[in-house]
């Protein structure tokens, strides 16, 4: 499959995301615009190019759903492709010291 494709697949992943989110938390409006504005891939590659993670992600953890965090989509295949490795082990770090493990339904400690 072409990038170009899998970036269209993955906005689409990202809006999908959004809407989880915004079931399971209220999910703020400027992520949904900004995926509209600027796309799905930057979006989530400029989330992991952040030092900290953003309010969504803590709010992701407090309420023990980390899976549908951006960090836990960008480790995902195919969409793991899409992105550099220091993105991939920022979200993967990010993910672990919250006691989360991105691999598997794991239990979430103290972030």
């Amino acid at each position: 499959m072409d990038r170009e494709k899998l970036e269209k697949q993955f906005e689409e992943e990202m809006r999908r995301v959004y809407r989880n989110v915004k079931e399971a938390y209220r999910a703020p409006n400027y992520l949904l615009q900004a995926i509209e504005e600027r796309g799905g891939f930057e979006v989530a590659r400029t989330l992991m190019d952040k030092l900290h993670p953003s309010e969504t992600f803590n709010a992701l953890w407090e309420i023990k759903r980390l899976d549908l965090s951006v960090e836990a989509l960008v480790l995902k295949e195919p969409w793991r492709q899409l992105f550099e490795q220091k993105h991939l082990d920022k979200a993967e770090k990010r993910l672990r010291d919250c006691g989360f493990d991105p691999y598997k339904s794991g239990n979430h400690e103290p972030c």
